[in-house]
């Protein structure tokens, strides 16, 4: 993994994904940034009208899967290399859509304070159409975290039946907001290379269903936070999805 090529260490630990034709996005991002002291870094390399032919290596287009979908993905990858780089405990990625909830900095902190050790992901957001939410059932009091299995195909699963969990093909949220360990960001940029050794598959799903994927080979333990603290714009009607551009 060479990451020589990046900058130098930065101060905050959190990623805003933009792409940068969409200005209303970042004007609403910045004020409600703005309103709760969050300092962070905007991740705006990798706009799919400048990406390199070799930056496309490790993806395999299709009908579902458009130039914008794998821009994303590069930014998320861009995110995880500059935590490494920066040496932070963790990153908080959030895509330039996503509305926060007032108390979010207040509440992003303490839902990170009740994972265990070996934690490698947790989702902060409330995925598709607000609908997926960690099950009542199993919901205590005082706990905001909860571990979210890897298997789903999405289709009534055991964990769907007996358990509450909505369907969906794995651990992801959507992609929109969550926490990575610095490790595990690792882990991640080590299977992308792997990808450009054609020791793992391409990547041709957007980016939730494509880390339902990678956390599933590599084994993660991914958490979702409840209550949810942000949700997406794009799913709510506020912005127009930038994914269905090609």
């Amino acid at each position: 993994m060479n990451l020589s090529e990046y900058l130098n260490p930065i101060e905050s630990n959190i990623y805003i994904l933009h792409y940068q034709p969409l200005t209303e996005r970042k004007i609403f991002m910045d004020n409600q940034l703005n309103k709760q002291n969050i300092n962070v870094n905007y991740i705006l390399k990798h706009d799919k009208e400048d990406m390199k032919e070799d930056e496309k290596i490790i993806f395999n287009y299709n009908d579902k899967f458009s130039l914008s979908n794998s821009s994303l993905i590069l930014k998320h990858i861009e995110a995880y290399k500059q935590i490494i780089i920066n040496n932070q405990e963790f990153g908080l990625i959030i895509e330039d859509d996503v509305i926060l909830n007032n108390d979010f900095n207040i509440k992003y902190y303490e839902y990170y304070k009740q994972l265990p050790e070996d934690w490698d992901i947790l989702f902060y957001g409330n995925g598709f159409k607000n609908s997926m939410n960690v099950p009542k059932s199993i919901i205590k009091n005082n706990i905001n975290v909860y571990l979210k299995g890897n298997n789903g195909i999405g289709k009534w699963s055991t964990e769907v039946k007996d358990i509450g969990w909505p369907i969906c093909s794995g651990s992801s949220r959507c992609s929109d907001c969550y926490i990575i360990k610095n490790i595990t960001a690792e882990k991640i940029l080590n299977y992308i290379d792997k990808i450009k050794l054609n020791e793992n598959p391409k990547i041709a799903h957007p980016s939730d269903l494509w880390m339902n994927i990678v956390f599933r080979n590599l084994g993660l333990k991914v958490y979702w936070g409840e209550p949810s603290i942000c949700t997406q714009g794009t799913e709510n009607g506020m912005f127009k999805s930038s994914q269905k551009i090609t």
